[in-house]
């Protein structure tokens, strides 16, 4: 999924910018990547991740008509290094649909870390654009 600024409101904020989502198989399960806060907002691009925002991947599996499972990111306010807090909720059921659900913490970190469990890995920080 890619707009690349096609309506007016996606320059307004860098932080707040999906520019790309990638979904594909991985060594031992699916590897998820959401591409946000890109260089293409140009002047809107902003340093971290927006504080008040939550970043999620909502799974329908075997052809649901609604997201049975929600991976949910969200992001601290940034430390004097620029570094952000993070953390990784995973929400089921009808929870996954839910703005207001709390879901279950899965890990915690910072970004530029990566940060994993026996499941699963989570990194999110600023990267090259490798185009």
């Amino acid at each position: 999924m890619s707009h690349h600024l096609d309506t007016p409101q996606a320059a307004k904020n860098g932080q707040l910018f999906i520019g790309d989502l990638y979904a594909f198989p991985g060594e031992h399960g699916t590897v998820l990547v959401m591409d946000l806060n890109s260089n293409v907002t140009g002047v809107h691009q902003r340093r971290g991740f927006h504080p008040e925002a939550r970043c999620e991947f909502n799974i329908h599996a075997n052809g649901a008509e609604f997201e049975e499972l929600t991976y949910r990111v969200s992001f601290g306010e940034p430390d004097a290094d620029g570094g952000q807090a993070l953390r990784l909720d995973v929400l089921t059921g009808q929870d996954a649909r839910e703005d207001s659900a709390d879901g279950k913490l899965a890990l915690e970190g910072h970004t530029g870390e990566t940060v994993t469990d026996s499941a699963t890995r989570l990194w999110a920080g600023r990267v090259q654009d490798p185009f």
